[in-house]
Parts: structure tokens; C-alpha cells; sequence
């Protein structure tokens, strides 16, 4: 699992961006991938394992997420 933190996290408009710990590209993060961890928000700052998964449309996002103690 990678790490990354929060950059921007709006559930009205269903998704974020999570800031990988390596320098790599911005992920997108869905407002699913948020409610499948069981959650219902992500604060800005807040650090995450997640793995890296690339959509259909060839841009990456992040998904199967859990909280960095």
C-alpha cells in the first residue's frame, strides 16, 4: 500500500485529491472509496494507506483506503 495525504476532500461534489508521500502524480479519490472504508469524509491533511489504480480512462486514483495512526 502507498501513502499519501489529503490535499482536497468535497463530499457534496463526491470526490478529492490525495497527494502521494513518494512525489508521484495527484490521485483522484472517490466519495465511494471514502464510504467503502466506512467513512463518510476525509480532512484535509489527514494521511492514508490506499493502493494506486488506474480507471478506464488511464487516470490514476486511489481506492481501498485506511487511516495512517
Amino acid at each position: 500500500m502507498a501513502i499519501g495525504t489529503v490535499k482536497f476532500f468535497d463530499p457534496s461534489r463526491g470526490f478529492g485529491i490525495v497527494t502521494p508521500s513518494d512525489d508521484g502524480a495527484d490521485l483522484y479519490v472517490s466519495v465511494d472509496a471514502v464510504e467503502r472504508a466506512g467513512w463518510s469524509t476525509l480532512s484535509v491533511g489527514e494521511r492514508l494507506h490506499y493502493d494506486r489504480m488506474t480507471a478506464d480512462n488511464g487516470w490514476p486514483f486511489a481506492d481501498n483506503l485506511s487511516r495512517l495512526h
